[in-house]
């Protein structure tokens, strides 16, 4: 283990930022650095995260991190003319600066959740909410061959984080144009919000609502039933009592509940209390339905119920919308079609096609809303139909675990699929990648032929055009030819790597898919203004969007 690493990852964490691993010499996450965008990451994870000698460090940035805001200024003559203004020198004074290859990395404290954006007139890149930044000490191997060395200038170690007054903030705000994220989640279209609530994943996907509980204390009187929402809300997105108090230690100000136990030396036991209460109205209230959706999303990570080529996609499309009826807790679920292919990494009319198979089959019910928002439901004949044998039981192993004194029902098999990432577009590992991906990930460093993979339901074809993309990649190889215990032709053995966040980085980028995403949300986006001008305008729009937004609306 590289205890220099891990000693800078406590200092980091000690100051109130998350971080994560990086590839050796790189700037791609060695982990799934999503899920620190949905619980507080604990001191005791660390060490595992820098298991790897060669590691990188990088900081999350946003909320996650006590609202850090990296300012990025790609150009030293950039960085030379913001020495005019009086609030940046006193910024640049007091707040980590980082050289990089072209510029610095100054970090700062934000008064509010700060949107990620871009300044055009300092050539410099705001990394703020669901973001992050290579941090020191990394080492990165830039294009030609050289490394560079991230070190903060200003000292050896993390120095305290800048939390500028409200003075030099509003300056430093008119000087780069920062963005709130709370205002931008404000404005946001149903789409949005159906998919990630009011906080469009801010807060861990807490919200704005159970947040300002901890951040802005209620009165005397009300504090206990707040706080105890607060620990119901975190406990029915999955959270364990160990997140949830991380969480209450980090953000809970002077005046909650819990931090006058604290300081009174039992705000642990308070909170467990919290959270045994929250147990039991999960139990009560909310655990047939809560479980049986549960139960079904690790069940679709399995395998599918449907048939076809498409089988794959419906149960990519049917796991989201119990996902998202899970995290709202509201049923039906009301969603467009654009926000579920956004989300899943889809063309529209794919997922459309696919509802209408859902629909076809009886896994999926579809009303439209008063304002032409789809509404879907999961009828329970559906939760009937994945539990049907030769469907996905066999593949199950169900056990009861005893979790602070009371029974849960856990599905204990691979997981892990990773959806919606570009290495599973069409030209790359195509719609059943992640399913492909999960079951190599459970053959890793074993042999395989063809037919091992299509007795798991992929075509020939289909495995013939993944593998060699794979083999491209270096993530499979071919080590020989088996013969056939009985006539028939040899079969080709194969060996395959664990594949990983960054190895997906890597399909994508060798199958030609890379920024595929970030593309269509912007596309998508487009297509949303349009439509919004269309509604207040009453006006007819352009004919290349028209069978789009006919499907969407």
């Amino acid at each position: 283990m590289n205890d220099d690493i891990l000693q800078h990852a406590y200092s980091y964490h000690d100051a109130g930022v998350s971080v994560i691993p990086l590839v050796a010499k790189k700037k791609i996450p060695a982990c799934k650095f999503q899920d620190f965008m949905e619980r507080p990451q604990r001191r005791e994870e660390l060490p595992k995260l820098f298991s790897r000698a060669d590691s990188n460090i990088g900081a999350l940035c946003g909320s996650v991190s006590n609202n850090l805001v990296v300012i990025d200024i790609d150009s030293r003559e950039k960085w030379a003319e913001l020495e005019a203004y009086p609030a940046f020198r006193k910024a640049k004074a007091n707040a980590p600066v980082v050289p990089t290859y072209r510029g610095y990395h100054l970090y700062l404290r934000a008064p509010e959740p700060i949107a990620t954006s871009k300044c055009q007139k300092f050539n410099a890149d705001i990394c703020a909410e669901r973001h992050y930044v290579v941090a020191p000490p990394s080492e990165v191997r830039r294009e030609h061959g050289q490394l560079q060395l991230y070190l903060f200038s200003n000292s050896e170690t993390m120095r305290p984080i800048y939390a500028p007054e409200a003075n030099v903030w509003a300056d430093l705000q008119a000087i780069f144009g920062f963005k709130s994220y709370t205002d931008i989640a404000k404005e946001a279209d149903t789409a949005q919000k159906a998919v990630f609530g009011d906080s469009l994943g801010i807060f861990y996907g807490l919200g704005r609502q159970a947040m300002g509980v901890l951040l802005n204390p209620k009165p005397q009187g009300q504090r206990s039933e707040a706080e105890q929402a607060v620990v119901l809300r975190a406990v029915l997105i999955g959270w364990s009592f160990d997140d949830i108090y991380c969480l209450f230690k980090q953000y809970a100000a002077n005046g909650t509940k819990f931090y006058e136990k604290q300081r009174a030396g039992y705000g642990q036991r308070w909170l467990h209390a919290c959270y045994k209460n929250a147990q039991k109205v999960l139990k009560e209230q909310v655990k047939p339905r809560w479980y049986q959706i549960s139960w079904a999303i690790s069940a679709l990570e399995h395998d599918t119920p449907f048939e076809g080529r498409s089988r794959f996609t419906d149960a990519e499309v049917i796991r989201l919308l119990l996902q998202i009826e899970r995290e709202t807790g509201k049923r039906p679920v009301r969603v467009p079609y654009r926000a579920l292919a956004e989300r899943l990494g889809r063309p529209i009319s794919v997922v459309y096609d696919a509802i209408k198979r859902l629909q076809a089959q009886g896994a999926l019910e579809v009303r439209l809303n008063t304002d032409s928002t789809p509404m879907f439901s999961i009828p329970n004949r559906f939760f009937d139909l994945l539990a049907k044998p030769n469907n996905l039981t066999h593949y199950l192993s169900l056990e009861r675990v005893e979790r602070d004194g009371w029974g849960s029902v856990e599905i204990v098999g691979p997981s892990g699929i990773v959806a919606g990432h570009d290495a599973y577009r069409q030209q790359g590992l195509g719609h059943s990648g992640s399913y492909l991906v999960r079951d190599l990930n459970t053959l890793e460093q074993r042999e395989f032929t063809l037919s091992d993979l299509m007795q798991k339901g992929f075509s020939y074809r289909y495995l013939m055009k993944a593998l060699e993309l794979l083999m491209q990649c270096g993530l499979v190889e071919l080590i020989g030819v088996r013969k056939q215990k009985q006539r028939g032709r040899p079969q080709k053995v194969y060996r395959a790597k664990h594949i990983g966040f960054s190895e997906l980085d890597l399909v994508a980028e060798v199958a030609g898919t890379k920024g595929e995403r970030r593309r269509q949300k912007r596309q998508y986006e487009e297509e949303r203004l349009i439509y919004a001008q269309y509604l207040a305008n009453k006006r007819p729009i352009e004919q290349n969007y028209s069978e789009t937004l006919t499907d969407i609306t």
